[in-house]
């Protein structure tokens, strides 16, 4: 149901660089906009509370896990057809992550 709908995005018209510009919270207000409904928008500190850093590079030193996951083959293949612009085929790429974890950086080396 689209009323229920709801977008978080760390762009929300306030911060530095591109999280002044406010685009995922236009976007969010486009899309409900188009559906005649109000799409919620959220910051993932509202959303999902205080992002806590520190915890995370200590967790992460303590490990003796590898500090990068595994990559799987597949994924390496897309990512070389994104980055290379040989994709033949549409694709809708939808990345999830901790805040900080990369997702806009990899977006931005996209082009």
């Amino acid at each position: 149901r689209p009323d229920l709908s709801f977008f978080v995005g760390d762009s929300d018209g306030t911060g530095e660089g591109y999280q002044l510009e406010g685009v995922d919270k236009a976007f969010a207000e486009n899309v409900g906009r188009l559906r005649n409904v109000e799409m919620k928008f959220y910051t993932p500190k509202e959303y999902f509370g205080d992002s806590n850093l520190d915890l995370r590079k200590l967790t992460l030193s303590n490990s003796t896990s590898p500090s990068r996951p595994i990559v799987p083959k597949r994924a390496t293949l897309e990512r070389a057809s994104l980055l290379g612009g040989y994709l033949a085929h549409p694709l809708l790429l939808v990345l999830v992550g901790v805040q900080g974890s990369g997702k806009s950086t990899f977006c931005k080396s996209l082009g």
